[in-house]
Formats: structure tokens, C-alpha cells, sequence
């Protein structure tokens, strides 16, 4: 049976992000698509749409982020009687996501995100470094002698749960709980199969209702004893009457605990195992650990957290000779535009040295990531305490489980030990 890139040899195949091949090593079919046909017409970002542009190279995708003619909202591409009907039984997830300003356009955009940007300035975000890094020692001193540890599960996944769950002034009392509800409206996003669309959908939708649920009691809870953290913020600007409903207030919530947490692990992860698989950069990085700051700009470019970012054409627009019609759906592939080779040199190599970088991981235009300094931070903690708490850290299996997803690139366990736990586990 032929794969996609042999099918591409003798005339382009549909760029197909479902290949069960593609999970795996997403770059090699980037490079192949970036090089022959940069703005693509190819099968669906979900099984039930009919088809999709993806844009690979990094000129065009800064290009399509920054322009205002490319939004994110299918309403205003889209005239509302040709819209497909939303199915009712899933209508709370997709009311509820629909109402998060990720995925809303100006002025709502402008207005929503304007009130949660505050608490996330650098300065803000400086401020939080202690206790990053208290959290991160915890976490690791909780995992025993370091012999062996999963760092999604044991760390990377945890860290930042924490630290969002801080910065709302929300109880983690129920943290595996939030983590579920969260993985649940991540497949939700993420359809593959379509005959696993309806299960995933009400999985999405039932971990929605109860979030909501739980954010609505801890907003109560919140108008009787406010206090300094951003949920109470938001509160006090839904009750000014003119700036935030009390719905928006729920959406902004359950976002930003998805938002602050699910992209800071996939760039742990990520990052981590790159650094394990180039052992050159990762012995530089111990011998220099100031180049953190950098390293961390590396590791997000070279295997990106967020792979491709959506939008919708609110008018026609040619791109390198293509029609992109009114209400079309454009995969942003971030991916492959962070492995340019117009723009970065030598991309498929890590270079943690690499001085000229400016990668897409954070996105671009007025979508850019709101939380982007407070993941740099996380990241740069994160992964400097675990390789000071584990000086001889090893991979204990090479091949990795990634989580099935297409938007989103991320590990869905990463076990690493000392050399000794190497042994035992290939013992067994």
C-alpha cells in the first residue's frame, strides 16, 4: 500500500492530516506540500467538512494571520441560512466554545480579551516566577529519588493547571476532574473518525454542562467573597452592566483554564523530548544554562504545541495565484511554516543557539496567544529544574504515543529515568 508521499510523486494527493502515518512525523509531508503547492486544497481539518485550504509556508501564514479578511468566526464569512445547523443534542458545546474570544472576532474579541490581558503582562506574568518554581520543585520532589518519571503525567501536565487554577483563584481540590472535563472538549475539537464524531461530541458536551456547572458555583461563591484573583475581576466587570455578560464571564473561565494548560504541556513535552533526541543541544544547554531563554524559543519553533490555527475567508482573496473563496475554511499551518527553509536555516535542525527565530508558535496579528509569556515561563522553569533534579535523564522507550489530535501536537505519556531505570525497563 502506498503512502501519501508516494501517491505525492506521482501527482499531489489531497494533503490528508489523518494519514495514519502523519501523527507520527507531521514535518516530512509538511516539507513535500510546502514545496510543490504552498496554498493547498486538501481533505478536511474534521471528517464532516467538506474540504480545506492549508498554508505552508511562513510568508503566507503570517500573511493570512495578520489580515483582517481571514476570520475566525464562520458567521461573519458565512451568511446564516447556508450555515449547517448545529445538531441539538451537542448544542452546549458548541454555544459555549463559540462564546470563548479565541474564537471570536473584533470588536468582541477586542472587548473580551482586553479584560483577561492584564493579568497576563510580562510584568504580571514576572511576577508568578516564584511560584512556578516552587511549584515545579514540589511536583518533582513528590515524584520520589527522580530514578524514573512521566513527565506529562507526574509534571508537565500538572504545572500549569496549578498555576492558571492560581491565577483565577480557583480551588484544585477537583484537579483531576478539570483535567478530564478539559481532554474532553480537546477531542471535541479534535474529531478524526467520523463514526467516533457522535461519542466524542457527547463527551465534549457533557464535560461542557459540568464545568459550566462547577464555574458557576465558584462564580457565586466569588460575588459573596471576592477577591484579588482574575475571576473576581471578571466578575466585578459582568456586574458594570457593559462589559462582559455573566455567560461571557463562564466562557472566559472554562477557556482560560483549557487555553492555560493544554498548550504549556505539549511545549514541555515537546520540548523535552527534543532536547532527549539531540543530545548535542541538550549537553550545550547544561553547560550553559543561560541559554534557557533561547532554548525555549527553539524547542516551541521546532516542534510546535499548536500545529495549525483556523480561519475562514470573509471575502474572496487570490494567494499565490489561488481563489480562496468567501466562507472557505484555511488551515494555518504552523508546523510547517516554523520549518521554512526560506526563512529559517537549516530548519529540521534543533539549534538552541539559533538567534534569528521568528517562529509562529504563539501565532501572529491580533489572535496572537494571550498566555505567551506566562507558557515561555513555565517552560523555561519546568524544564530547567527537571534536568537539574535528573543530571543523567534518558529516554526509556524510543517510540513515543502522541495524542490524536490535529490542531494540537502533544505527547500522551513521556517516561524518562536515570541510566539505571534505562536498564530495568529494558530488562522487562
Amino acid at each position: 500500500m502506498s503512502t501519501l508521499l508516494e501517491d505525492a510523486r506521482s501527482g499531489l494527493a489531497p494533503f490528508d492530516p489523518f494519514h495514519p502515518e502523519f501523527l507520527e512525523d507531521p514535518y516530512r509531508f509538511y516539507a513535500t506540500y510546502r514545496e510543490a503547492d504552498p496554498v493547498h486544497w486538501g481533505a478536511p481539518p474534521e471528517p464532516m467538512a467538506p474540504g480545506c485550504w492549508y498554508i505552508l509556508r511562513h510568508d503566507d501564514a503570517r500573511f493570512v494571520l495578520n489580515d483582517q479578511r481571514f476570520g475566525v468566526e464562520i458567521a461573519r464569512a458565512v451568511p446564516p441560512e447556508l450555515l449547517p445547523p448545529i445538531p441539538e443534542p451537542f448544542r452546549p458545546f458548541f454555544e459555549q466554545t463559540g462564546d470563548w474570544f479565541i474564537f471570536r472576532d473584533p470588536p468582541d474579541h477586542t472587548r473580551l480579551r482586553k479584560l483577561v490581558s492584564g493579568a497576563l503582562t510580562r510584568k504580571q506574568v514576572e511576577q508568578l516566577e516564584p511560584r512556578i518554581r516552587e511549584v515545579a520543585k514540589d511536583l518533582l520532589e513528590r515524584a520520589g529519588d527522580a530514578q524514573q518519571i512521566d513527565v506529562i503525567r507526574e509534571y508537565a501536565a500538572t504545572l500549569p493547571v496549578i498555576i492558571i487554577a492560581d491565577l483565577l483563584g480557583m480551588s484544585l481540590d477537583n484537579r483531576q476532574q478539570l483535567h478530564d472535563w478539559s481532554k474532553a472538549i480537546l477531542a471535541g475539537m479534535n474529531l478524526r473518525q467520523l463514526d467516533e464524531a457522535p461519542r466524542l461530541l457527547a463527551e465534549a458536551t457533557r464535560a461542557v454542562q459540568e464545568f459550566s456547572a462547577h464555574v458557576r458555583d465558584v462564580l457565586a461563591e466569588k460575588r459573596s467573597h471576592p477577591d484579588e484573583h482574575l475571576m473576581s475581576k471578571l466578575i466585578a466587570a459582568a456586574d458594570a452592566g457593559d462589559q462582559l455578560s455573566d455567560r461571557e464571564v463562564v466562557a472566559t473561565c472554562i477557556m482560560l483554564f483549557f487555553a492555560g494548560h493544554e498548550t504549556t504541556v505539549n511545549l514541555i513535552g515537546n520540548g523535552l523530548l527534543a532536547l532527549l533526541k539531540n543530545p548535542d543541544q541538550l549537553a550545550l544547554l547544561r553547560q550553559r544554562p543561560g541559554l534557557i531563554n533561547s532554548a525555549v524559543e527553539e524547542l516551541a519553533r521546532y516542534d510546535s504545541s499548536g500545529q495549525m490555527t483556523f480561519r475562514f475567508a470573509t471575502e474572496d482573496v487570490e494567494l499565490r495565484g489561488k481563489r480562496i473563496g468567501r466562507g472557505e475554511p484555511i488551515a494555518v499551518v504552523i508546523g510547517a511554516a516554523n520549518r521554512d527553509p526560506n526563512v529559517f536555516t537549516d530548519p529540521d535542525k534543533l539549534d538552541i543557539t539559533r538567534r534569528d527565530n521568528p517562529h509562529l508558535a504563539f501565532g501572529s496579528g491580533v489572535h496572537h496567544c494571550l498566555g505567551a509569556s506566562l507558557a515561555r515561563m513555565e517552560a523555561r522553569i519546568s524544564i530547567a529544574e527537571l534536568l537539574e533534579r535528573m543530571p543523567e535523564i534518558r529516554l526509556l522507550r524510543e517510540k513515543q504515543e502522541w495524542n490524536r489530535s490535529i490542531g494540537l501536537r502533544g505527547l500522551a505519556t513521556l517516561p524518562v529515568g536515570s541510566p539505571a531505570a534505562v536498564l530495568s525497563s529494558a530488562a522487562r
